[in-house]
């Protein structure tokens, strides 16, 4: 191995949620992000429609919508509207209304991009991933960089549902949201560190990006990063196949999994149950480079293979089924808390994947440098506050913010609520803000929160000591 399996040292100093996800959604990631989706606002937005809703974003608005995408996560999502977190009687969640309008949290949901969209149609014409590239490849870049994987490799296969309109959704057999978008992960099988991934375009343009997706070479794209370093990789058919391992050896690197025992490569009578004796449970074949393993199971057989000198047959079955078992557990107890909105976007689907595989990958950093993680669900909402905390620190200095709201804002962040001094006083008088227009009252105070221009009949007297409180 060309690196110590674990964190490597630009990841050594941190410990905090937010430090360890910035590891995957740093700087210049989050900002081509808006500049993209500035761009397209610009495009898109009516210019005689004043609407304060549908400004540009930054940097910190785009962390605090992601800390909202968690926090929707943690509430369940899937099955309790968006709208409902917003709500004021008393049933919502209040750090949603007090992050951002439930408005304004949609126009950026329908606004974010990921790509120029002004090139976008000539680059569509020759990669149906093309609004999502940049993204992933930066994205895979940084999850690469950060962690160097053990020994041992697994290749799981993802579906996330999707219902809008896509090229590339494909029939999900086994799922009650019948469509969705099929995606091959490369982790670690011992800290299920997602190194890797694909999306699954079977009907991609011919060009640079139409790839091979046969078994053999979506598991060789996928451990491209570990080859050549003495790793094993560890599937379970179709993608365990002869042909793999005889590559996968080739580059120095071993295979493990349960190959489909009509191979041509075995024996029929070595995966045959009736040809075995009454009492015999496991059958064990050898070639210049594969240990066969075939195990009796409900009157049929499983073929495990492996490349690995000196290997152990008694360990060999059991080896692929905890690796199997243990990622689908801890796969499954984190779909528990994921983020997916309903959309009819394909490229949010894909951001949303990137988010949740963000969380996971922050939540194994964060552990191998020594923080203490009760649980997930507790590291999420931790991030998702620390996501929000410098928009909601901006958000005291905006004028058009109640003070009741900022208020909340100053507890919950642990701020104090600027004074907004006057560089000089009015000089000219205008109309109470707050009398009717039939009144015409002129007047100079000037509240220091709101900035309205107010009569004596709407003015509190107060002292600075109880102002500051």
């Amino acid at each position: 191995m060309s690196h110590y399996p674990g964190v490597q040292n630009i990841a050594k100093d941190a410990f905090s949620p937010l430090d360890c996800w910035k590891l995957f959604f740093d700087n210049a990631f989050l900002e081509e992000i808006v500049r993209c989706t500035n761009k397209f606002i610009l495009v898109n937005r009516d210019e005689k429609k004043k609407d304060l809703n549908e400004k540009y974003t930054d940097l910190a608005e785009l962390r605090a919508l992601c800390g909202l995408l968690y926090m929707c996560s943690m509430y369940g999502n899937n099955f309790l509207s968006p709208a409902d977190l917003w709500r004021t009687d008393g049933t919502g969640i209040e750090i949603f209304s007090l992050t951002m309008s439930y408005t304004r949290f949609q126009f950026l949901s329908r606004s974010l991009n990921f790509d120029d969209i002004k090139t976008r149609p000539t680059r569509k014409e020759q990669d149906k991933l093309a609004q999502v590239r940049t993204m992933t490849e930066m994205f895979l870049q940084n999850c690469q960089k950060v962690f160097s994987v053990s020994d041992l490799v697994s290749i799981k296969e993802k579906y996330e549902p999707f219902q809008g309109k896509c090229s590339f959704k494909q029939y999900l057999p086994n799922s009650t949201k019948k469509y969705g978008v099929k995606f091959y992960t490369a982790l670690d099988a011992i800290m299920f560190y997602t190194f890797n991934f694909e999306i699954d375009v079977p009907n991609q343009v011919e060009g640079e990006h139409k790839v091979d997706n046969s078994p053999e070479s979506v598991v060789l794209r996928l451990c491209t990063p570990v080859l050549h370093e003495g790793r094993t990789v560890i599937c379970d058919h179709p993608y365990a196949t002869p042909l793999l391992a005889k590559k996968l050896l080739s580059k120095q690197t071993y295979l493990v999994g349960r190959w489909d025992r009509h191979e041509q490569a075995i024996p029929k009578h070595f995966a045959s149950a009736k040809q075995w004796g009454s009492r015999k449970r496991i059958q064990v074949g050898y070639t210049e480079d594969v240990t066969l393993v075939a195990t009796l199971k409900k009157k049929s057989c499983l073929v495990t293979a492996s490349t690995r000198p000196d290997e152990n047959p008694d360990e060999l079955n059991t080896l692929v089924s905890t690796v199997h078992d243990m990622v689908d557990r801890v796969t499954d107890s984190h779909d528990s808390i994921t983020v997916n909105t309903p959309g009819t976007r394909w490229p949010m689907l894909v951001f949303y994947f990137l988010l949740n595989t963000a969380a996971t990958n922050a939540l194994i950093i964060s552990r191998c440098n020594g923080n203490d993680v009760t649980s997930r669900r507790d590291f999420i909402r931790d991030l998702s506050m620390s996501l929000c905390h410098d928009h909601l620190v901006a958000r005291l200095l905006c004028e058009s913010v109640p003070i009741t709201m900022k208020a909340r804002i100053a507890k919950i962040t642990k701020s104090q609520i600027p004074t907004v001094a006057l560089e000089c006083p009015p000089t000219s008088r205008h109309r109470c803000q707050e009398c009717p227009s039939k009144k015409n009252r002129k007047t100079t105070n000037i509240c220091k929160h709101c900035r309205k221009f107010l009569c004596i009949e709407h003015l509190v007297k107060i002292c600075g000591s109880c102002y500051e409180q």
